[in-house]
């Protein structure tokens, strides 16, 4: 056993880990004063992500060597190191938990998890996805997301394996406003000076842009792929953003919004389970989330005027594809 300690935050998405991974790494040099590091291995957006990839937690598996050179440099770092990613959060299988036990063995860890109420979470990940290429429905993307949206089940995979380990869990609805304060007092220490503006990142833009994305990818993304539609998105949102485009009254029918109850019972007993008194908080968000979803919801059709804008913005996307093709 080393005296080293690594606290390992584990995300989820999609609540608030973008703004805690980017005060992490603006204010790296202030932890240090704190005896604690936010190191560069494996980061990329601010964040550990090629470390969780490395691992198997999205997909490629690196060989056993090159996960031996991130213990080295994890050895090598000064004072106790935090660890960020919401790809952590991505363990459907338990072979990536047991891999990060086995890189993390000797070595005091602490996790810690921020969790949403799961109507607010499963449609801010929706929006997300389209993002990146997503092309089903909402219905279908639940399904999609359900074992990561039954929290339950991928806390009890991480307190499986990590039996030993304190897991403080956080409460994203209870502190949305501002969520690093609430992180920073989990890792054991106080605000750090100079915390002007904590950055509120990845706003969502206007259902009826998200709505159209997502008819192009339903279009294209088999020819093109998920990269060049995420690309699409950032051209049509640089282009919006160059022109007069003012948001139209109407909200577009991204979502069905009636949650089956079957699931909502899903979400609500696997909540009570959860420790701390979290569970609770959960439970009263959905009922607040779902009686607010509820109340504003109106019958749509999938025949709304796209504006124009959008349609020139895809044809000039879809020429400068086609000449860097030809």
């Amino acid at each position: 056993m080393t005296n080293k300690k690594i606290l390992l935050h584990i995300g989820s998405d999609k609540s608030g880990s973008s703004a805690i991974q980017r005060y992490l790494f603006e204010n790296s040099e202030q932890l240090k004063e704190h005896s604690l590091s936010y190191p560069n291995i494996g980061i990329s957006s601010f964040h550990h992500v090629k470390i969780a990839n490395d691992l198997g937690f999205n997909g490629a598996l690196k060989n056993r060597a090159d996960l031996q050179i991130y213990r080295e440099e994890i050895d090598s770092q000064y004072g106790d190191l935090i660890l960020s990613s919401e790809h952590f959060y991505y363990c459907k299988k338990i072979s990536p938990i047991l891999r990060l036990r086995s890189l993390l063995d000797g070595i005091d860890v602490k996790i810690v998890v921020v969790l949403r109420n799961q109507i607010d979470y499963c449609m801010s990940s929706y929006k997300e996805a389209i993002k990146w290429g997503e092309s089903c429905s909402f219905q279908d993307y639940l399904y999609k997301i359900n074992f990561y949206s039954s929290y339950i089940d991928v806390i009890s995979a991480w307190s499986k394996q990590f039996s030993d380990v304190e897991m403080k869990i956080i409460p994203f609805d209870k502190h949305k406003k501002d969520i690093v304060a609430p992180f920073l007092e989990a890792i054991g220490i106080n605000i750090i000076e100079n915390n002007q503006n904590v950055k509120r990142v990845n706003d969502n833009p206007a259902e009826i842009v998200l709505f159209y994305q997502r008819k192009f990818n339903q279009q294209y993304r088999d020819n093109l792929g998920t990269a060049l539609c995420h690309k699409h998105f950032v051209h049509l949102m640089s282009f919006i953003s160059s022109q007069t485009f003012r948001d139209p009254v109407y909200t577009s029918p991204l979502f069905e919004t009636k949650f089956s109850e079957e699931l909502l019972r899903q979400w609500i007993s696997g909540n009570r389970k959860l420790s701390d008194g979290v569970g609770h908080i959960l439970n009263e968000a959905i009922c607040m989330s779902l009686n607010k979803k509820l109340s504003t919801f109106r019958e749509f059709t999938e025949d709304i005027e796209i504006p124009e804008i959008f349609m020139e913005a895809t044809s000039g996307f879809l020429r400068s594809v086609s000449n860097e093709a030809g």
